[in-house]
């Protein structure tokens, strides 16, 4: 998981390494990441990095402080009224999730002003929209709109979707979203079952914290979850599955707050996700 966070890493290494002089938004990669720079203020740096079919946009500036951390920060485009945003802050360098209204913005946008509180960056986005495509290109998973066009299918009888595969995998995971926090299960490459909740509004550093985990009725247990910019994922054991096949609910604790989801059906999606992925993994 700590591999992830080396994004951030890499492309600050790299703007502070002093990349040689390029066109904005020249595709790059760097071992298994690809990127592209954009554009300079004069003080501050946009990219484009991927993570498999995971985009970030990076802000990168030498007044950016180094600890890793969530940072809020305020987005505008075109003069527009600002959006506040967490940003995943490291190495001098913000990164914020490429969720389906920021893609759309940036299309359909020919400026961008980033204000971290203090300071206010400008950047034209000229180009922006092709350096995302290219950068998913060279990461294997083709255009943007090719991996959002990628949704998951319903599964009958329940508020239950699944990802049959999962974009760039051979493997399948079962979703419902929620008020509260949205829930995904998949399998491991041992079968056991991988349980994660997500908020797109999350953006924090890559980290093992500990939590409180609450499946129906149950008393809450303590447990240890893995933290990935706004996902945090933990592996349950056999008595936790079995609860979760008749659970109505789960609660997550953390410091930062509690979060009920609702998981009615999760017998049926966790059935049909042992299903999809037998289908996928049949020895011919």
């Amino acid at each position: 998981m700590h591999a992830r966070l080396s994004i951030l890493a890499t492309a600050a290494l790299l703007f502070f390494a002093g990349v040689p002089a390029h066109a904005a938004w020249e595709l790059e990669k760097e071992g298994t990441t690809c990127f592209s720079t954009g554009p300079s203020d004069g003080e501050a740096t946009i990219s484009v990095v991927a993570f498999g079919p995971q985009t970030f946009l990076l802000i990168t500036a030498n007044s950016f402080p180094q600890e890793r951390r969530t940072y809020p920060i305020a987005l505008s485009f075109d003069d527009g009224a600002a959006r506040s945003v967490n940003a995943e802050g490291h190495d001098r360098s913000y990164g914020v999730p490429l969720a389906p209204w920021l893609y759309d913005a940036l299309h359909d946008s020919a400026r961008l002003e980033v204000s971290t509180g203090r300071n206010r960056y400008d950047f034209a986005l000229a180009g922006i929209v092709k350096a995302i495509d290219d950068i998913l290109a060279c990461s294997g998973f083709g255009s943007y709109s090719a991996v959002s066009a990628h949704v998951p299918q319903p599964i009958a009888g329940t508020a239950w979707t699944i990802l049959d595969p999962i974009v760039g995998t051979n493997d399948c995971a079962v979703r419902r979203n929620g008020d509260a926090i949205d829930t995904t299960l998949g399998l491991n490459k041992s079968g056991n079952v991988v349980l994660s909740g997500g908020r797109s509004d999350w953006a924090m550093p890559a980290a093992t914290v500990e939590a409180t985990l609450g499946i129906g009725d149950a008393a809450p247990v303590e447990i240890k979850a893995g933290v990935f910019t706004n996902i945090v994922i933990v592996t349950l054991d056999k008595d936790q599955i079995e609860a979760l096949r008749s659970a109505k609910s789960l609660k997550w604790t953390f410091t930062w707050g509690l979060f009920a989801a609702d998981v009615t059906d999760a017998d049926k999606a966790l059935d049909a996700l042992r299903a999809c992925q037998e289908k996928r993994h049949k020895t011919p």
